[in-house]
């Protein structure tokens, strides 16, 4: 893909770098473990947007879970809401 191009529909655009997301293994949110990651690419027709599909843990407690997600070196997290 050329940079500044819309995510593509079919075949979806893969990233090349290494993606991972963790969730606390505790209430401390020191430790953390993995979830799965099963789809992620960029989003169709957006520019620089990725679209990601995570499954979390079915033993996470109902509420706010921290979700910590890396690429290349860069780390995000924010809270997702668990029923």
């Amino acid at each position: 893909m050329r940079t500044g191009a819309p995510g593509p529909a079919d075949p979806p655009a893969r990233p090349l770098i290494p993606f991972a997301c963790y969730v606390p293994r505790s209430e401390d949110e020191r430790m953390f473990r993995g979830v799965e990651v099963p789809f992620l690419a960029l989003a169709r027709g957006l520019i620089g947007v990725y679209q990601a599909g995570i499954t979390l843990p079915r033993d996470l407690a109902p509420g706010p879970v921290k979700l910590r997600c890396e690429a290349n070196g860069f780390i995000d997290e924010g809270p997702v809401p668990v029923a």
